[in-house]
């Protein structure tokens, strides 16, 4: 089965989309390999345990001292605080927002 489909990546309303969508997707590889990091208890376990997903053992290494920075560490536990403040946090099971939002709209 093939799939063609025209797009206009000039059009600001794609490319914003498919920015969010990137930056997304990003956050979610990062926090998924911030999790395997967070498995071993010294900088160098973690480095030399990288991920079978993860295809260049540089960049682990990289992203390794990135996770065990002082800046990091203080953004993570920040985040983790704030999210605990969150009343009413957004769960829609399967359904995306946007889905649900039409449904309701419609």
């Amino acid at each position: 089965m093939q799939l063609h489909m025209d797009v206009n990546i000039d059009d600001a309303g794609v490319k914003e989309s498919l920015v969010e969508r990137l930056k997304c997707s990003t956050r979610q590889k990062r926090y998924k390999l911030h999790l395997h990091y967070k498995k071993f208890q010294t900088l160098e376990l973690a480095k030399s345990n990288k991920p079978s997903s993860y295809p260049d053992q540089n960049n682990w290494e990289l992203l390794c001292d990135y996770f065990a920075t002082d800046k990091f560490k203080k953004s993570s536990i920040a985040n983790t605080e704030n999210r605990k403040l969150v009343r009413a946090p957004h769960i829609s099971s399967r359904k995306s927002f946007t889905v649900r939002r039409l449904e309701i709209v419609s």
